[in-house]
């Protein structure tokens, strides 16, 4: 996990620098794009990896299940960091931290223990665990779509508000 922090946060990053360039859109756009490019690589091999019976190949997928979920980091970030103000950047980021911790952090440990409780095959319930990330899937694809919404809106208005001002000379 140390490995595929370090190097799927790095990789996720210079990504990041190029994902506005090569995807032709606004940062944040692309950013998302991103984001929903990773986790989707992600979250399919890592629910596979809890169904194989090879201990390599569960190492395998992992590592790169794992390596693409960290370099979504970054893009996630960015993300926080260019949907709001400058002023509201420290805001933006604290906010997020403290969800991240009150949604995942502290509940996840107790749901997970009474699953493994009630449910007999462990191997089951971190299936069910990996799967919850089908949902950032489905909210990732929604911003996107409200983003570059948003972005053809204000392009449409940057070039129509010239010629709503301009003087007509006969």
């Amino acid at each position: 996990a140390v490995v595929t922090g370090l190097v799927g946060t790095l990789g996720g990053g210079l990504l990041l620098d190029l994902a506005p360039r090569t995807v032709k859109a606004d940062r944040q756009t692309a950013s998302l794009l991103l984001a929903l490019a990773l986790m989707g690589v992600a979250w399919p091999l890592c629910i596979l990896a809890f169904r194989v019976e090879s201990y390599r190949m569960f190492l395998g997928l992992m590592f790169v299940g794992q390596l693409a979920a960290f370099a979504a980091i970054p893009t996630i970030n960015g993300v926080l960091l260019w949907c709001v103000p400058g002023e509201s950047r420290p805001l933006s980021m604290a906010l997020s931290v403290v969800g991240i911790h009150l949604l995942g952090d502290v509940p996840s440990p107790i749901v997970v223990g009474a699953m493994l409780e009630h449910l007999p095959d462990p191997r089951c319930v971190l299936q069910i665990v990996m799967g919850w990330l089908g949902w950032c899937l489905v909210f990732w694809a929604g911003a996107c779509y409200i983003s570059h919404r948003r972005h053809r809106k204000q392009q449409a208005t940057a070039l129509t508000q010239p010629l709503l001002g301009a003087e007509i000379s006969v």
